[in-house]
């Protein structure tokens, strides 16, 4: 047992674990490094450096001294000391008495100004790999650090580097996740879009929100003209077809034809540029030349990072991927709809079209005394709507049918999680309102990017002869009187699943009889009836007089005539959103 160690409270590691998290953003982790190192130390400042590869030194990340807060990301100066000992040594380094004329100090006695009386080193290791050192330093005397302080420092080391790799790792898959995304969400923007400018406009809206900026634009080499302009911008007033300067960043990176990953726009641009430095909110910024077949073709240039970092290796990596995608659809943008440019997102789509289908239930043709009938057809190649069957007992049933915001795989994936939660909870709780209240959490802190689910639940008790239902945000559901025969309206008020942590949801119930019918849908459906207004009351309207004049029908003939309606509605357009029906004969 190291010296000193079992002096400590046990308490202690669970309060380390809890501040040092590895859920917390890197920022906030690399502060409460600091912050609980300087406490449990009773230090007077804290200081996290972490190893850069790129040109083998230790970089400031964080430090509990406001003063100091420009060396963030700054190299540490001099020659190899203390935290370089410790680094390379893969041991603490512990010195009481000491100062900064001591060999060791050099790097850091040339931060703080030298004064420095006892210093503790610790170096941090994860997965057999050095990930940097914390350093802990009194300046004006008192106790020396005893082997507690060693012991502590030495824990907080290893959760640190644990908790730094696993966030970075963590981060890195997203961002994987992200570009992924866009590559997807791009391709996409160049089949939908009706003309080159309104898919510029797309792409800098995907690049926008792929890497977090606030502002975007995208300059091309006019060859009629033999000038740079302005093709589309977002999150700024530039006109499009504005002339660029010469000796502007775009002009400068267009003649080198080499990208520029400024992170001081008051040091790191060419004198000679105008306007040096004006006009930025941070100092990240970057200037990508866009090549195609081996010729500069024009610039993108990104700016102004909504969490004013830097643009690090991995998102200069993603913007490469999607910058050579654009260029190939920029000089091909004619062929857009080709097959060849579908092949580009076959594995994508494959791999979200799997998840998909995987998603939808198996519901069987009878339960009970009641049938079932089920249309699915997804307006692209992965669909946002999924629906469910729960068999409660002979004589009571469940269905649910929910439709998930957004498109793509983030969407495919998202929708596996919600119904993993719902058909869990549903296993010890039927009731519909409190279904949708103890899934709703869950499905809150699962949700990325804003994603929610509207949802609809609703219990058939045959001996009752009763319908138990909530909505979660979702459209209106249908119950036709075959007797009547009219259309009756379910519904209930409640949040779309996923929106806030807190939501309430009601419950409503109906009576039926025997050979009435149920009918469950997305929204898709009731929009699609009602042509290009996509009137969602008309839509219902249309939908409930179908079914009145065909109730004789089977579920499968009954399907087929909701179909047709709807092709008769979108004979000059694509289909909107999806398509999905459970016809259900009571």
């Amino acid at each position: 047992m190291p010296d000193g160690i079992s002096q400590i409270d046990v308490s202690l590691f669970f309060r380390i674990n809890e501040e040092i998290s590895p859920k917390k953003h890197l920022d906030d982790i690399y502060k409460s490094i600091v912050n609980i190192s300087a406490e449990l130390t009773k230090s007077e400042k804290a200081y996290l450096l972490l190893y850069n590869k790129n040109d083998n030194k230790l970089h400031f990340r964080s430090n509990t001294d406001s003063d100091k807060d420009i060396i963030t990301g700054e190299p540490l100066p001099g020659e190899p000391g203390v935290e370089w000992h410790a680094f390379s040594n893969r041991e603490t380094v512990v010195l009481n008495n000491s100062g900064a004329d001591d060999v060791l100090f050099d790097g850091m006695g040339k931060i703080t100004g030298g004064g420095i009386c006892n210093l503790i080193c610790t170096p941090m290791t994860a997965h057999g790999e050095s990930v940097g050192v914390i350093e802990v330093i009194n300046f004006t005397g008192g106790a020396d650090y005893t082997g507690k302080e060693r012991s502590l420092m030495e824990i907080i080391s290893m959760i640190s580097a644990a908790a730094i790799t696993n966030r970075m790792l963590y981060e890195d898959l997203k961002k994987r996740m992200e570009e992924l995304n866009a590559l997807y969400e791009l391709s996409n923007a160049a089949v939908a879009a009706s003309d080159e400018v309104e898919f510029f406009r797309r792409v800098l809206g995907i690049l926008a929100a792929s890497l977090d900026v606030e502002r975007a634009s995208l300059i091309f080499y006019n060859r009629e003209r033999k000038q740079l302009e302005v093709t589309a911008s977002y999150g700024s007033s530039i006109p499009e077809g504005t002339v660029i300067n010469d000796e502007s960043i775009a002009a400068y990176v267009f003649r080198n034809g080499k990208a520029m990953n400024v992170q001081n726009v008051m040091t790191d641009i060419p004198d000679f540029i105008t306007k040096r430095g004006e006009g930025y909110k941070s100092d990240a910024f970057v200037s990508i030349p866009l090549f195609f077949n081996g010729n500069i073709v024009g610039v993108l240039n990104l700016t102004d990072k909504k969490n004013r970092r830097l643009f690090d290796e991995f998102e200069m990596h993603v913007l490469s991927s999607i910058i050579n995608h654009v260029t190939g659809i920029y000089r091909n943008y004619s062929d857009r709809r080709s097959e060849e440019k579908r092949r580009r997102l076959m594995q994508e789509v494959k791999i979200a079209s799997d998840i998909q289908r995987k998603n939808l239930a198996r519901i069987p043709h009878c339960s009970g005394g009641i049938s079932i009938a089920v249309l699915y057809e997804p307006a692209r190649e992965v669909g946002g709507d999924f629906f469910d069957f729960y068999e409660i007992s002979e004589s009571i049933s469940a269905f649910i049918i929910a439709d998930v915001s957004g498109k793509g795989i983030p969407a495919a994936l998202f929708t596996g999680t919600v119904k993993n939660i719902l058909r869990a909870e549903q296993k010890t709780n039927y009731d519909p309102a409190s279904l949708f209240s103890g899934s709703n959490t869950l499905i809150y802190n699962e949700s990325e990017y804003g994603m929610f689910v509207t949802a609809f639940y609703i219990i058939v008790d045959e001996n009752g002869k009763k319908l138990f239902f909530s909505s979660a945000g979702h459209n209106e559901q249908m119950l036709i009187r075959r007797r009547s025969p009219e259309v009756v309206s379910l519904k209930t008020s409640g949040k779309p699943l996923g929106i806030s942590d807190n939501a309430g949801y009601a419950g409503g119930s109906a009576e039926y009889e025997k050979g009435d019918i149920l009918l469950l849908f997305t929204d898709g459906l009731v929009e699609a009836l009602d042509g290009e207004e996509m009137d969602i009351d008309e839509g219902f309207k249309k939908l409930g007089e179908i079914v009145i004049n065909n109730i004789n029908e089977s579920g499968e003939h009954l399907l087929n005539i909701m179909r047709n309606a709807v092709r008769e509605n979108s004979l000059n357009a694509e289909l909107a959103d999806d398509l999905t029906i459970l016809v259900i004969h009571l």
